[in-house]
């Protein structure tokens, strides 16, 4: 049988040890390990709940939310629906200064059902847009995104120009 993690997964997760150098940030999410109904991170609003989460822990003097602690933005986020939670990634992100920062999506498949698709489809668009918008605005701040394994009726919905590595 298949186990929740592949070995795609296990190369995703060693990128996301490794790859640690000044001037670039991994936010990593493994849909695969958030598959339980109720799971407090699962689908796309916790895929985006975690890398958030995972980007203002990096950025200590970040003030977001009227200069709200990172406690209580943790609180909001953890209740924040998925706009709200969009919302904070990108304040968090205006704030972060030039260098680059890597969302790595390990295992899209996991949210494309009928239940979470639609959510994982509007965390792949936002996230798409930022690229673009952070590439347009030239100010040293570079987002990449990887996202491994999408099912292909996710990459038909995503309707995104992306590249496919098959490896």
């Amino acid at each position: 049988g298949h186990g929740v993690l592949s070995t795609l997964s296990h190369l995703c997760g060693n990128m996301a040890r490794t790859m640690r150098s000044p001037g670039l940030l991994t936010l990593a999410f493994f849909c695969g390990l958030h598959t339980a109904a109720g799971a407090t991170l699962q689908g796309g609003e916790g895929l985006m709940r975690a890398v958030t989460l995972q980007l203002l822990s990096a950025m200590p003097g970040v003030t977001l939310l009227a200069g709200a602690d990172l406690s209580i933005v943790a609180r909001e986020l953890m209740a924040g629906d998925l706009n709200m939670i969009c919302y904070v990634f990108s304040e968090a992100l205006a704030q972060f200064q030039a260098g680059r920062v890597l969302v790595l999506i390990d295992g899209a498949h996991f949210n494309g059902t009928e239940a979470r698709s639609a959510e994982m489809r509007a965390v792949v668009r936002f996230l798409h847009k930022t690229v673009v918008e952070l590439r347009t605005a030239g100010r040293g701040l570079v987002l990449k995104v990887l996202v491994t394994n999408p099912a292909g009726r996710q990459r038909f919905e995503w309707d995104l120009p992306g590249q496919d590595l098959y490896m």
